[in-house]
């Protein structure tokens, strides 16, 4: 009799493997009809017809995975990241420039948790007392923290599809930073989190906080945007909250609770790496000299 369980398992994995490029493919379909549709949508709407041709595929398709190809969430955020970068934020996204931003960017203030499982948030990490108003401004400070979404989003899937989540250590936080605490700043930044990034922040968790850290997230939460309140996390030594955002905590670094040093946890060179992609940089030029707001 003929020996054929080699032949059955080849044959299995075969169709496995073609019903996963099926699959792929019936994906990639979905998301090129959906890059069709939006293209037709900006080009019946007034404001975004005349510029939409500066608007790059690579970014609509980020926007396309992470609102998972519902047509009018994406075209809510182009509208959104479109009016800030010429109307309502102009000097904040003017300052996204990556050549101007490199300075700031080489202070690493910054930090990206390694993307290890597809079930898991991208992180990104920040730490008060390795920020010196004095040196960066607020505003510098948030066009840096946009460059580093758009890197940590912009090549992995599984973080478009699961978005980002923003850990921000109150260790060391003094009057420093709180005197730049404003109302209107706040607003600003959490605004732009909430309604402009390519990849959705679906979560604050501030860390090793304190009475102050507390007292002033009461006096400023009436800024965060009422949708987005849910997702403001202020702890103090427990980290359980956090734990359970994040299904597959041994992907977490030790210095919260998780399992893998924090001297290979992080993304190495994601600075230098951010300079190569000029995307956001791009759009935000390129609108905002069609709007009379950039160099001639």
């Amino acid at each position: 009799m003929p020996h054929t369980t080699g032949r059955v398992q080849c044959r299995v994995k075969f169709d496995q493997d073609e019903n996963n490029f099926v699959a792929m493919n019936s994906e990639d379909d979905k998301k090129t009809t959906c890059l069709t549709i939006i293209r037709g949508m900006m080009a019946e709407n007034v404001k975004l017809k005349p510029i939409m041709q500066f608007w790059p595929e690579k970014l609509l398709l980020t926007l396309i995975r992470t609102y998972d190809s519902n047509h009018s969430s994406v075209l809510d955020v182009v509208n959104c990241l479109q009016t800030c970068i010429t109307e309502t934020y102009p000097e904040l996204f003017g300052l996204i420039n990556l050549s101007k931003l490199r300075p700031v960017l080489d202070k690493k203030l910054f930090s990206l948790v390694k993307h290890a499982s597809p079930k898991n948030p991208g992180i990104l990490m920040f730490k008060f007392k390795n920020w010196k108003p004095s040196d960066v401004s607020p505003d510098q400070l948030t066009a840096v923290a946009t460059v580093y979404y758009h890197q940590l989003g912009r090549n992995s899937k599984d973080i478009q599809k699961n978005g980002i989540l923003v850990l921000l250590d109150a260790e060391g936080l003094g009057f420093s930073h709180v005197r730049q605490m404003s109302h209107n700043f706040v607003k600003k930044v959490l605004y732009c989190n909430v309604y402009t990034s390519p990849v959705r922040v679906i979560g604050y968790v501030v860390y090793n906080s304190s009475f102050l850290m507390e007292k002033i997230y009461n006096v400023l939460k009436h800024a965060v945007p009422e949708r987005s309140r849910k997702d403001v996390y202020i702890l103090r030594k427990d980290l359980t909250q956090l734990h359970e955002m994040v299904p597959d905590k041994q992907f977490l670094p030790t210095c919260v609770g998780g399992e893998v040093p924090n001297d290979v946890a992080f993304q190495e060179d994601a600075e230098i790496a951010a300079l190569e992609d000029l995307t956001m940089q791009n759009l935000v030029t390129d609108l905002q000299r069609e709007y009379g707001l950039g160099k001639k």
